[in-house]
């Protein structure tokens, strides 16, 4: 079993001064989502969703509501993808409110053992979480490939624009 890692968190000014129990929280519902698509459980995955999420792909295909994020979920959440799946680590936390957090996640292909797959590219999600009756669900995702590569050269070019 993967320990867990504690993500850094910031708070909204008007942010409660505990937030030791939503932080739990919010983690768990990460680590019932990389449950949910190890099992391959559609239904278990689209629990975690609030009924007008909206959801964007690695590849930027846009979803909303929960319908249409259920549909293409069970069409690309199967068996067929193998021995492939991911482990998620919950890298940062930003409570926007006290019923909205932005959830930065760390996403890496690993094999049945959990051992890295060589030559994928990490995901880097945002998930944008709505506290819910106690608990919290994702409200929006935006699962995006790390691209580190492009990321320094971004940097590299910055660094040439004039002052």
């Amino acid at each position: 079993m993967r320990v867990p890692s504690q993500p850094a968190v910031t708070y909204a000014p008007a942010s409660p001064p505990d937030r030791t129990r939503d932080i739990a929280l919010i983690i768990a519902v990460v680590e019932r989502l990389e449950t949910m698509q190890w099992n391959r459980d559609v239904e278990g995955f689209t629990g975690l969703l609030t009924p007008q999420a909206v959801w964007v792909t690695a590849f930027g295909r846009r979803l909303t509501g929960w319908p249409e994020i259920h549909d293409f979920t069970a069409k690309v959440l199967t068996p067929a993808l193998g021995e492939e799946y991911a482990n998620y680590d919950v890298e940062h936390i930003t409570f926007l409110s006290h019923t909205i957090a932005a959830v930065n996640v760390r996403q890496r292909s690993v094999g049945p053992t959990g051992i890295a797959l060589e030559g994928q590219a990490e995901g880097r999600p945002l998930y944008v979480m709505s506290k819910q009756q106690g608990g919290w669900l994702i409200a929006a995702g935006q699962n995006t490939k790390f691209q580190e590569t492009q990321i320094a050269a971004q940097a590299r070019a910055m660094e040439e624009l004039p002052r």
